[in-house]
């Protein structure tokens, strides 16, 4: 029994869940108007595009085959459980469902060959979302240039996404059933780590029932965890969770993440950075709106260069610059790399004794931590560790913006000449 991929399924069903319950506009409806020379226009009602973009991007994991959360692949769980879950008129019901909104064909034809709804949403999600898919791409463009036929394709994609949720929600209810049923084969699978020591208070007590995640899954982590037994429940869910936030919501990062990140994995919303004087909101996987204070308009400068522009901005933070706080959480993370790719017994070494307690915010830490302060942005998050007699010393790379520091109070690092001419600062954790 694959209990993984069930529990990816029910966690990215609940944030499609919020996504659909948040919708403004549940029904899709036409009217039809006259101009004033009498000629009759029809119009399609539609929520809009921001939360048709959220439920379309929240729902592709069910309707993509190369998901581990593909509907079929769940539903062929369910059908392998130990103890069945469903008779045979319910197992035929959900197949014929299934290749119903799988296979059902559109009107809608790109040259000369008829297109299914679930071929309209994929095309459109990868051609107009992402466009990494060169052929998606092409037929979208040529949709997208007349207007009733782009009407018709966001009209599919939005329905397409609907009836996927539907059929989610029935497959929900045979898994909690499943659950129910299968009860004693899940909780053998989810609880078999015996030998439970947190990685950072060290304790030994307490609940050991969360999974943590090295780098914050609101910093779209969603792979590099740490399985059940290396964290405390009190850790994860109390400091280690302020810490999370505070790292994927600072100031310095927080743009990146709503210009690389398509959605939020935690929230299921999409990513937003807020200054004092301004707001950086996604509202599509490739549309991002600024919103600037009417005081701040003047700090904008946007210039024309071929075929790109460029924009410039000063984002004003809403809270000083705390550099232990910052030191802290990602000490947090480094402390967890280690663990995730050496294994816990290297992080439970007493060397990272005085890290700990730094993490915990039971002291400060002797030593430094550089930031780059002149970066390329890049689309992805990056760790590497260095153990040495003399330190372990780590840098982490998130979209662009490098840290280094040392988990070891000696050697204590610092700027040098030549870190000073890329624009590498250095600051105390021990203020």
């Amino acid at each position: 029994m694959d209990w993984q991929k069930i529990k990816k399924f029910k966690k990215q069903f609940h944030r499609a869940r919020e996504a659909f319950k948040a919708l403004s506009v549940n029904r899709v409806s036409q009217t039809l108007y006259s101009d004033l020379s009498g000629e009759v226009h029809s119009r399609l009602i539609l929520p809009p595009e921001k939360e048709i973009s959220r439920l379309g991007v929240l729902v592709y994991p069910f309707a993509n085959p190369e998901s581990d959360t593909y509907l079929k692949t769940i539903v062929q769980i369910i059908f392998d459980a130990d103890v069945p879950v469903l008779t045979s008129d319910e197992k035929e019901k959900i197949i014929k469902i299934l290749d119903k909104i799988e296979s059902s064909k559109l009107l809608i034809q790109f040259e000369d060959t008829a297109t299914t709804a679930r071929d309209s949403y994929l095309d459109y999600f990868k051609g107009e979302f992402f466009s990494n898919d060169v052929i998606a791409f092409r037929k979208i463009e040529r949709f997208m240039r007349n207007p009733v036929m782009k009407e018709q394709v966001v009209c599919n994609f939005y329905s397409y996404s609907k009836n996927v949720y539907t059929v989610c929600v029935e497959i929900y209810s045979y898994v909690r059933k499943m659950e129910k049923l299968n009860r004693s084969d899940f909780s053998e699978e989810v609880h078999s780590n015996k030998d439970n020591q947190c990685i950072y208070c060290l304790s030994s007590g307490g609940k050991f029932t969360s999974e943590e995640h090295v780098y914050p899954e609101s910093l779209c982590n969603g792979k590099i965890i740490l399985p059940k037994g290396n964290v405390c429940d009190e850790c994860n869910n109390g400091i280690l969770s302020d810490l999370d936030n505070h790292l994927s919501n600072h100031e310095m990062l927080a743009f990146l993440k709503v210009f690389y990140m398509p959605i939020q994995q935690k929230t299921g919303k999409f990513p937003s950075a807020t200054y004092q004087n301004m707001k950086v909101e996604k509202t599509h996987p490739r549309k991002i709106s600024i919103n600037m204070q009417s005081d701040s308009a003047k700090s904008v400068t946007l210039k024309e260069d071929g075929n790109f522009v460029n924009l410039k901005f000063k984002g004003i933070g809403r809270r000083p610059f705390n550099a232990v706080f910052l030191g802290r959480a990602l000490y947090k993370v480094a402390l967890g790399v280690l663990a995730w790719q050496l294994g816990a017994s290297v992080a439970l070494n007493k060397k990272y004794d005085l890290a700990r307690d730094f993490i915990l915010g039971k002291s400060t830490f002797t030593n430094n931590l550089l930031i780059t302060f002149e970066v390329e942005p890049k689309g992805y998050i990056e760790g590497v560790f260095v153990p040495t007699e003399q330190g372990t010393l780590f840098a982490l790379s998130i979209y662009g913006v490098t840290f280094a520091f040392n988990l070891e109070p000696s050697p204590v690092i610092d700027v040098v000449p030549e870190l000073e001419k890329v624009h590498v600062r250095s600051y105390s954790l021990s203020a």
